[in-house]
């Protein structure tokens, strides 16, 4: 007798998560189907969830009812009484991916033991023609069923093949340009699937460069995601503010310009979203991306910045930064879109009469290594930078990039004159 491999626990707090904390279920859903959970009630309920979610309804005991009720099977899965026993299995929503992996490890089990009991019927049925055949598609289903994309030949070639056109119509700029000609230039802007890293030292303006990439992002008709953990949104949107208006910084802050509501009003419409936290670790900052790209199909994510990025696991502030860069260069990947990074620099060049590197950068860990694209924001003048002929306020310059040539360009700060933000000057090679 074989026993069936399932876990009612794991499939009522993955549930029971879901209830108290909607949010969770864009995280769970990576990780489990309908069909992964072993009891058909459960099933229902979760099918029932997704359905209120795809209709951007809240997922919660009122609407959950309803939605059973009018599918005829609130009966079928308990009744009100058991989706308010779902709700007191689990005290937070902490532990629901770990409870969804256990229900998908069961599900993976189950199908193992379907497509043996299959191959034991073809082995014992000797009328069964190209039995290993037969027993070797059962397995290739197994595998179809763990839900891997699996690229042929064909498809890769076609899709370069229309990546060439793409190159040849955009003059080879296929990724979201950052309105500094040198930079995207070298870049092809920046491209999806790419952890872009950007570098600077404390005060020199990281955050209000990486605004404007989110601006020129938004010009171009893209969904920008930003994550601020050192700024309040309020204090995010004074920058664009005057950044979108052109008005000066100290006018917006004193609330001293004309029209302002007609202004505020144009400002509600660009799509830039911003979560403000002091603290996230790489399993929320993963729920918020799923969370934001179900509603609204995010095209670029800000992550400001790496080093106040924070993961539970481990104490170590170069592992904390490990887990968090890694996490995003597989956000990356999986979201196919760009993610830029902002990181800051330890203190100790300021020094040594040079640039800074990426070897200067703050519980460096893994950011060097993970970004397909590095670049360098540089305000503060070493000496011999005008023999260079650097006449600028500073440079923004690719340190790293996968994609072709290093280079940069003259940037100039611009604050006292009118609103604030980086003008581009000449291209260094």
């Amino acid at each position: 007798m074989i026993n069936i491999p399932y876990n009612e626990e794991a499939e009522q707090a993955v549930l029971g998560s879901i209830l108290i904390g909607e949010d969770v279920i864009y995280e769970v859903d990576t990780v489990i189907k309908e069909k992964d959970f072993f009891q058909g009630k459960h099933s229902l309920i979760y099918t029932a969830m997704k359905e209120l979610q795809s209709a951007g309804k809240p997922i919660d005991m009122v609407e959950l009812t309803e939605i059973l009720k009018n599918k005829k099977s609130l009966n079928q899965i308990g009744g009100v009484s058991y989706l308010t026993e779902l709700l007191s299995v689990v005290p937070t929503t902490s532990s629901a991916k770990h409870y969804a992996e256990i229900v998908k490890e069961k599900s993976e089990r189950r199908n193992l033991i379907r497509g043996g009991q299959q191959i034991i019927e073809i082995a014992e049925d000797e009328a069964t023609p190209n039995p290993l055949n037969k027993a070797g598609s059962i397995f290739n289903k197994l595998e179809d069923d763990t839900g891997l994309e699996v690229k042929t030949p064909e498809y890769i070639v076609d899709e370069y093949v229309k990546n060439y056109y793409d190159r040849r119509e955009s003059k080879g700029i296929t990724g979201i340009t950052c309105g500094f000609d040198s930079i995207d230039h070298n870049t092809k802007g920046f491209q999806e699937g790419n952890l872009i890293v950007l570098a600077a030292s404390y005060g020199v303006g990281k955050s209000l460069l990486a605004l404007q990439f989110a601006l020129e992002a938004i010009k171009q008709g893209k969904q920008v995601l930003l994550f601020s953990l050192e700024m309040t949104d309020i204090e995010i949107t004074d920058r664009m503010m005057s950044m979108y208006h052109n008005i000066a910084l100290g006018d917006v802050l004193n609330g001293n310009y004309p029209d302002p509501e007609e202004k505020i009003n144009e400002l509600k419409t660009l799509p830039l979203f911003i979560i403000d936290d002091s603290v996230l670790t790489p399993e929320q900052i993963r729920t918020y991306t799923n969370a934001y790209n179900r509603k609204y199909g995010i095209d670029m994510i800000i992550f400001d910045y790496l080093q106040l990025g924070s993961s539970n696991t481990h104490k170590d502030e170069v592992q904390k930064i490990t887990d968090v860069s890694r996490e995003l260069k597989k956000i990356a990947g999986e979201f196919r879109m760009p993610v830029i990074a902002l990181s800051q620099f330890s203190r100790g060049w300021e020094k040594q009469n040079r640039h800074p590197s990426l070897s200067d950068l703050r519980w460096s860990g893994s950011i060097a290594q993970d970004a397909n694209v590095a670049m360098i924001l540089h305000r503060d003048k070493a000496e011999g930078e005008e023999q260079k002929g650097m006449k600028s306020d500073g440079i923004l310059w690719l340190e790293k990039n996968r994609h072709g040539r290093l280079g940069g360009q003259n940037v100039m700060f611009s604050y006292k004159k009118g609103a604030i933000g980086f003008l581009p000057g000449n291209n260094i090679n």
